[in-house]
């Protein structure tokens, strides 16, 4: 049953819950869903890295323009009745220009509300559907902010995302600026969290507020995932706000 819940998609119930938590709305996506409306984010990252580079730019710009709606109040998730069933929608305020983008990159029409769906759903210019990931996909989409030592590449331990003409990808500008952790061969000072693996130090740096703010978020998507049985998630911490 747990190894089910580590494999199993993220529901969009869960989904709808984690953007109303205070979250930003980019840092929730980009970590649950893997596509949105047949627009990718780079869903080969959900497993073993990749070989070649994966398509994420579009996606990385809608999530960015969802949380501009978030905090000028434009948008919101939430749940309506509907033939008495109850079901998750977006719903957005007014017909500012960055709302009209936002509908026209998701390829939607003019609607009250927009029903948020699974990809068991045909997709229509009505409803928003979704490709959430596992929480197993979530930590290997992670793993690519991870810093590996130069000694472990160029033996050959890891594997390397390459461009076609060969040269190495960088997954930093896929998730940099939402997760990083490095490497040293000592302890560093100004670790908030470190842990010792073949001689080498992995750690967040203190300063590093973005980083921190997901790994919460890794944890509160752990208790929701998979603690509901026997388990339980790391704990920490932090004076921190997102």
């Amino acid at each position: 049953k747990f190894a089910r819940r580590l494999l199993s998609p993220i529901p969009i119930n869960h989904l709808i819950l984690l953007l109303n938590s205070g979250w930003r709305v980019d840092r929730v996506l980009r970590l649950c869903v893997q596509n949105i409306n047949g627009i990718p984010n780079a869903p080969t990252a959900s497993g073993p890295t990749p070989s070649e580079p994966p398509k994420y730019k579009k996606f990385l710009e809608l999530t960015k323009k969802l949380e501009l709606l978030r905090k000028r109040g434009k948008i919101k998730f939430t749940y309506i009745v509907n033939n008495n069933q109850t079901i998750p929608v977006f719903i957005f305020y007014g017909n500012s220009a960055l709302v009209k983008e936002v509908k026209e990159i998701l390829g939607l029409k003019e609607a009250p509300y927009y029903p948020v769906v699974g990809m068991e759903v045909k997709r229509s210019p009505s409803v928003i559907q979704v490709e959430t990931r596992s929480l197993i996909g979530v930590l290997f989409y992670l793993s690519q902010g991870v810093e590996v030592p130069k000694e472990d590449i160029k033996a050959g331990r890891v594997a390397i995302t390459e461009y076609k003409n060969g040269k190495v990808f960088s997954w930093k500008t896929v998730i940099g600026d939402i997760f990083s952790i490095h490497e040293s061969k000592k302890l560093p000072e100004d670790a908030a969290i470190a842990i010792k693996f073949r001689n080498h130090w992995f750690y967040i740096k203190d300063t590093d507020i973005s980083t921190k703010s997901t790994f919460i978020l890794l944890q509160q998507l752990f208790a929701l995932e998979a603690s509901k049985g026997k388990g339980t998630s790391p704990i920490l911490t932090l004076p921190i706000g997102d």
